[in-house]
């Protein structure tokens, strides 16, 4: 709620402030989305270590749950599609 952070994070960071899908290994190709309950996407990343914060247009979301898919390709050539959700909550 202290504004946007840009998304960067330091990996197992205990304040948790910024959403990033756990993936290890030599990654290549890279890309990470987030939409809402109505399917609008409110996010979008092509850098691992960019995740997103929770605010869009540079307003933080309404609290709720999110959705999320990453999708790459591994330095072995390995192909990888996750999805799921992330709840936000303001915490003050």
């Amino acid at each position: 709620m202290n504004g946007p952070v840009g998304g960067h994070y330091t990996p197992n960071d205990p304040d948790n402030e910024v959403f990033y899908p756990v993936i290890s290994g030599e990654i290549l190709e890279y890309n990470l989305r987030i939409f809402n309950r109505l399917g609008y996407q409110v996010f979008e990343s092509s850098d691992p270590s960019i995740g997103w914060d929770g605010y869009y247009e540079n307003q933080l979301s309404a609290q709720g749950v999110y959705i999320w898919k990453v999708r790459g390709r591994f330095s072995n050539g390995k192909i990888f599609l996750k999805s799921g959700d992330v709840t936000l909550i303001w915490v003050k």
